[in-house]
């Protein structure tokens, strides 16, 4: 089985205004790792539930290189 998880900032565990988002808000680096953690339980929860292959397809732009997800590639993740 397939899956595509999407992630997004704004709307994850902790972000809750759309601030948070910005570059230059005091606490973007934590809401960065919050939005990496909350996409590597998704993906280990798809795993878990019998996924073979996991793509990530987050609107990361210049958070990517920062933060790495657990998934088997695609546009935000990295091989497990």
């Amino acid at each position: 089985m397939n899956v595509l998880i999407s992630v997004d900032m704004e709307g994850i565990s902790g972000v809750v205004a759309a601030g948070h988002t910005s570059l230059s808000h005091k606490e973007y680096e934590r809401f960065r790792k919050l939005m990496t953690a909350d996409a590597n339980a998704a993906i280990e929860g798809a795993l878990s539930g019998g996924a073979t292959e996991v793509v990530t397809d987050g609107h990361y732009g210049r958070r990517a290189s920062a933060t790495q997800c657990r998934g088997t590639g695609g546009a935000g993740g990295a091989g497990s």
